[in-house]
């Protein structure tokens, strides 16, 4: 006649599997953080996804302008007198550093249809690189890690 596991046997073994993953996720913890290229990257990413549905939202064309030595960034929105300024800022995460064709000023623009018009921008930390790539068709904004 075979055994079966009780229902206190069954609650012990659960119970003792999640007091050894609470032990041992603050150890695994650190080495999953994103490192600071990855971070920088994705937030730029979010300014750009959020400047896109502005675009699309507005029926106007938007420009995102990225000063790669200074991780400076200026968000223009086009008016019927020209562009206009809606946000400017900076790239808080240190230890970086940005590249962007030329090593010009990144000039990424938006149209209301989803049309992107730009190149990639890379940024690097130690041996970590992280690029943000557009689909010049659709304007969808991606975040590529090495």
């Amino acid at each position: 006649m075979s055994r079966g596991y009780t229902l206190i046997e069954l609650v012990a073994v659960v119970t003792l599997l999640i007091v050894a993953a609470l032990v041992v996720a603050p150890a695994i913890a650190p080495g999953i953080e994103p490192d600071p290229a990855t971070l920088a990257a994705q937030q730029v990413a979010a300014r750009l996804v959020t400047l896109r549905r502005n675009a699309r939202k507005g029926g106007a064309a938007a420009v995102f302008v990225f000063e790669p030595r200074s991780a400076h960034y200026w968000e223009l929105m086009s008016t019927p007198a020209g562009f206009e300024l809606i946000h400017e800022g900076d790239v808080s995460v240190a230890g970086v550093r940005w590249t962007y064709p030329g090593n010009a000023r990144a000039m990424i623009r938006f149209e209301p249809t989803g049309a992107t018009a730009g190149d990639s921008l890379v940024v690097e930390s130690g041996a970590a690189e992280s690029m943000i790539r557009f689909d010049r068709l659709t304007g969808e904004v991606e975040v590529v890690s090495s």
